[in-house]
């Protein structure tokens, strides 16, 4: 089944160029850098990217790194709560302080609002060569 993978990845990530920021350090450094990262990455032809949201490993927890990463996080094309796995790394909602937990809630639900926009964005990327980013 790998194999397959990686075939099928040579074969079309320049079809389907979908990318993410790496395995990212939990940190306020590595949130700050991800705007950057992202205009770099469409620029090379990534037009759907993704995050680890919150960070994906090492660094520290800090309730409102994880509000405000989620936050930029809903507008990436594609969008992942995604950490190492670890009991202590959850990006779910209710492992946050109550503030923290409504913030990620409310960006969550626009996020959900946002799925039509996003939905013809993604039909608009692929009919005119058009990046969502």
């Amino acid at each position: 089944m790998v194999h397959f993978w990686r075939k099928w990845l040579c074969r079309n990530s320049h079809r389907y160029p979908i990318g993410f920021s790496g395995d990212t350090h939990i940190t306020w450094e590595s949130l700050d850098f991800q705007p950057y990262f992202t205009t770099t990455a469409t620029n090379i032809g990534y037009g759907w990217w993704s995050h680890d949201i919150g960070g994906h490993m090492l660094g520290y927890k800090d309730d409102e790194l994880t509000a405000r990463w989620t936050q930029y996080g809903i507008f990436s094309p594609i969008m992942r709560l995604h950490s190492s796995c670890s009991e202590f790394n959850g990006k779910e909602p209710w492992r946050f302080k109550k503030e923290t937990e409504e913030a990620m809630e409310a960006a969550l639900r626009q996020r959900h609002c946002m799925i039509p926009y996003l939905y013809t964005m993604n039909y608009r990327s692929y009919a005119e060569n058009m990046p969502l980013i």
